[in-house]
């Protein structure tokens, strides 16, 4: 699976780039609806837990250990979906300081999202605005021949699941290229890297005022070396 790309630096040079970036997905993720029909358990999990919004800590433990109960009564690709999301939430909510490695687990959970077609891992997406759609819904709720408990099958026909009339909307197809750039962010992102371009142009435009000789690394590491 794609991973990573939350800690890339070409197109976010800068750490709090990055860092911004995460956060613009993780708001995302938080206001997403459930995928999985109202009243049923959601498939895969759904939401992010943040001890910024959970100021308590016993009852950031208690949403944590919810999750963690949540992962283990799963199976199949909810298991799977739901290890990923628990890893990151784990991550950024017990090791806040290992902000490379909380990218890094937030990333794998997109590219999963991603890959199976849900609408939630496109950043230009309202969600609210622009529903779920049946086809959506369906597709995500059989992913890699995941069966459908007995009260999604009671559900199904009365949302249309199995209607291909229902299935006649086209949303939005997921963005490509870099994709990871959250569409909330690029504003601090442009700024950023305006920023950045500018310190490095003062940066050599004071070097080329105050050339200096510069030191042959090798030869001073060799007469080191030489010198008891």
């Amino acid at each position: 699976m794609s991973s990573g790309h939350l800690n890339d630096k070409s197109t976010m040079p800068d750490y709090k780039i990055r860092d911004d970036n995460f956060q613009a997905w993780m708001k995302h993720y938080q206001k997403a609806p459930s995928i999985s029909p109202e009243g049923l358990p959601t498939s895969g999990g759904h939401g992010f837990i943040d001890y910024q919004r959970i100021s308590d800590p016993v009852a950031l433990t208690d949403a944590l250990h919810a999750r963690r109960e949540e992962l283990d009564r799963a199976v199949g690709p909810d298991k799977e979906r739901l290890g990923l999301l628990y890893r990151a939430e784990t991550l950024h909510n017990l090791s806040p300081g290992s902000r490379a490695e909380v990218r890094e687990a937030m990333s794998e959970l997109i590219a999963y999202d991603r890959t199976h077609g849900h609408p939630m891992a496109n950043p230009h997406r309202d969600l609210t605005a622009e529903p779920y759609t049946p086809q959506e819904q369906a597709h995500w709720h059989r992913r890699d021949g995941r069966s459908l408990t007995t009260a999604e099958q009671e559900r199904a026909s009365g949302l249309d699941w199995n209607n291909p009339l229902a299935h006649q909307h086209k949303p939005a197809p997921m963005p490509e290229g870099t994709w990871w750039l959250h569409p909330a962010n690029e504003p601090k992102r442009q700024e950023a890297i305006q920023r950045i371009e500018r310190e490095m142009e003062e940066a050599r435009n004071v070097g080329t005022r105050h050339s200096v000789p510069q030191l042959n690394a090798d030869a001073v590491r060799q007469r080191r070396e030489m010198t008891p």
